[in-house]
């Protein structure tokens, strides 16, 4: 099995954001996008090739850890050392060939699917949630369907207890980081990073 570990962008990373998520009420924690990756905001998070184009979905297999980290940067806090926060840890517990089957999966489950989830009956938020002008929008959808076609592969997973933490996620600095995977190295994430585990 490997664990994963995979830094993103939420929606406060900027101040369009940061007032977007304030005014709709919208969890501070979450993918800024029309179509959350993942959606953290349901229970059975799916992991897709939307966002990061086949480099993380294909390479997943059930039994895998995977772990969302928001990405390095002192803005986000007072904070003067540069630090991620820890927002989800979760085992992925289904792959699918695509969307339309993970879809129908959901649905035959009565789960709400996940927006990130591609058919014709689950379409993108609305701009309004998001940091994304119209014309973003507009080009990210169209992006999005072409990359559902490219990478076709949906993972399910299931969060583990306590995750994800959407409002105040527990802090990881970099120093902690290093002693954990790279005790010689300075620790650098660009995206996805895969640990396996020995039995």
């Amino acid at each position: 099995m490997t664990i994963h570990l995979i830094s993103y962008r939420p929606i406060i990373h900027n101040k369009k954001g940061s007032n977007v998520a304030q005014s709709n009420s919208i969890h501070n924690y979450v993918y800024n996008s029309i179509r959350r990756e993942p959606d953290f905001e349901k229970p059975l998070p799916g992991i897709s090739s939307l966002c990061r184009n086949g480099q993380v979905a294909p390479h997943l297999k059930v039994g895998d850890t995977v772990v969302y980290m928001r990405i390095n940067g002192r803005h986000y806090q007072t904070l003067k050392e540069h630090h991620r926060c820890l927002v989800a840890v979760m085992e992925v517990i289904h792959v699918f060939q695509d969307h339309k089957i993970a879809a129908a999966c959901y649905q035959q489950s009565g789960i709400v699917t996940p927006y990130n989830c591609i058919n014709k009956n689950n379409p993108p938020l609305d701009s309004q949630y998001t940091a994304m002008d119209s014309k973003e929008v507009r080009y990210a959808e169209a992006e999005y369907i072409k990359r559902s076609r490219q990478n076709s592969q949906y993972v399910v997973c299931k969060p583990f207890a306590g995750y994800p933490e959407l409002n105040s996620p527990s802090y990881l600095f970099d120093r902690d980081l290093n002693q954990i995977l790279m005790p010689k190295k300075k620790l650098f994430l660009r995206g996805r990073r895969k640990i396996t585990q020995k039995n």
